[in-house]
């Protein structure tokens, strides 16, 4: 059994069914922000660019990606999506 976001399954159909690459995703940034918000980027997009578009609040010092249950430390905001 697999599982899969709705974002996933969408993907994985528009690539077998019209060849379409997976170029793009939704990403969320929220928590410690002043403007919590969805950005549809490219991949390899840096999480740094997208942090300073929501807005940083001053007392910000980590960043977690996927989540704050299930999500991982980033050891910096210089990664890419």
């Amino acid at each position: 059994m697999q599982c899969f976001n709705v974002a996933t399954a969408l993907s994985i159909y528009r690539a077998i069914q019209f060849g379409e690459p997976l170029l793009s995703r939704i990403v969320t940034v929220t928590g410690n922000v002043s403007h919590a918000q969805n950005f549809e980027v490219l991949i390899g997009t840096p999480v740094d660019e997208l942090v300073a578009l929501a807005g940083p609040l001053p007392d910000t010092n980590h960043y977690i990606m996927g989540g704050p249950m299930m999500g991982v430390p980033m050891p910096s905001a210089h990664v890419s999506v």
